[in-house]
């Protein structure tokens, strides 16, 4: 998928071989989202899933320990990008950052990770200019290294306490190869995002490819499907009339079990909107434990990147779900509830790592909080109240 998405983006948008390349890389994409669904079936089991795997020893599990069983067995993409940036530091200390070796380790930590801080709007390529730049910041300050250090110590730690507490509990076999199975999880379901990154960026650069080249705004691209845009090339007169409406008032995309998927544009969206977000509204939320705790604190609303700079130190994360590029921000966090995932998701793994409390799987935390609610995280039991609510 990756290497056939690149490709088409040095293609001219009017050659078949761009139009050809675009469709395999699009049902490469699908079969791959398709086959990775799994994992979201597992999210409303979580204790059911739980008490499977741990049995009768589960009660004598405190939280903490249960914690750490549930731990990833390996580091994420990001973490894996962390301990190369510090290994190219201790080199170029050693042979100097200008030196061949120096070079192309960072080419090589670009071409594998080039695509870290994509998101669902906004892409960026990180070539070796970027990472180049965050090798000077490490040889700039030898706090950051010992930082990245530290969270690297941290995971391996975890591993060997997984392995103390799984002989302290006598877990037997049958469980260990479930409780590997589920840690496996955790690790596809990183892979799953790193892919969502890349086809993200694919299909974002694509569609800015056509507007250059077509000369059809960009704004009206942003509203277009992926299977749409072969009739974005061809310049179809119905489609691009569409768009133009669900520039205006936005789309709805309906599927269901048996009927055929049915997109909405028009005033309408809106009143369909306006249903919705009534019918979700609570002062009370409910969610998965994803990390235990209990926090008060200032919601910030973060939906993508640019509302990083609400942040500050203490407040609280509420989001439809995080990824990569948000850790630094949920360093600085108390605490992280999210819309979507379960105790295998990003929030979920890296709130572990932090020690901060975080419920998941609310569905409704985005849209029933406001930026500036005094909440109430109650991720022992689940629970977001709002104390006060934003003026």
């Amino acid at each position: 998928m990756e290497k056939t998405g690149l490709a088409i983006l040095k293609e001219s948008v009017d050659s078949k071989k761009f139009v050809d390349g675009y469709d395999q890389f699009l049902e490469l994409a699908m079969n791959f989202w398709e086959n990775s669904l799994f994992i979201d079936l597992l999210d409303p089991f979580e204790s059911q899933i739980i008490n499977f795997v741990f049995g009768s020893i589960k009660g004598k599990l405190d939280k903490a320990d249960l914690n750490i069983l549930l731990s990833p067995d390996e580091m994420s993409h990001f973490q894996k990008s962390q301990r190369e940036l510090v290994h190219i530091h201790r080199v170029s200390k050693e042979k100097g950052i200008r030196s061949l070796e120096v070079v192309n380790l960072i080419k090589n930590l670009s071409r594998d990770y080039y695509w870290l801080k994509n998101d669902y709007e906004k892409v960026e390529y990180l070539g070796n200019t970027y990472f180049s730049k965050e090798l000077g910041k490490l040889l700039s300050g030898k706090n950051m290294v010992e930082e990245i250090a530290r969270g690297l110590e941290k995971f391996e730690e975890t591993r060997k306490r997984k392995a103390a507490l799984i002989t302290k509990y006598g877990i037997g076999k049958d469980s260990v190869r479930m409780l590997e199975f589920f840690n496996w999880v955790t690790t596809y379901r990183d892979d799953r995002k790193k892919y969502n990154q890349i086809s993200n960026y694919i299909l974002i650069k694509t569609i800015e490819k056509i507007s250059i080249e077509l000369g059809i705004a960009i704004e009206l691209l942003r509203y277009a499907l992926p299977h749409e845009i072969p009739l974005v090339i061809r310049k179809d007169k119905h489609l691009l009339s569409e768009l133009e409406k669900r520039t205006v008032a936005g789309m709805m995309f309906i599927a269901g079990k048996t009927t055929k998927p049915e997109i909405i544009s028009g005033p309408i969206v809106r009143e369909y909107f306006a249903i919705l977000e009534k019918t979700i509204a609570a002062s009370e939320i409910k969610g998965a434990t994803a990390s235990p705790g209990k926090v008060i604190g200032t919601a910030k609303i973060i939906l993508n990147q640019s509302d990083f700079s609400k942040m500050e130190d203490g407040d609280v994360i509420v989001a439809s779900m995080t990824r990569p590029e948000y850790i630094p921000i949920m360093k600085r966090a108390s605490a992280i509830v999210t819309d979507e995932g379960g105790i295998t998701c990003h929030a979920a793994i890296v709130s572990r790592e932090l020690s901060i409390p975080c419920i998941t799987g609310t569905q409704v935390a985005t849209n029933s909080l406001k930026d500036g609610d005094l909440i109430d995280v109650n991720a022992d039991h689940g629970l977001v109240k709002i104390i006060r609510k934003a003026e």
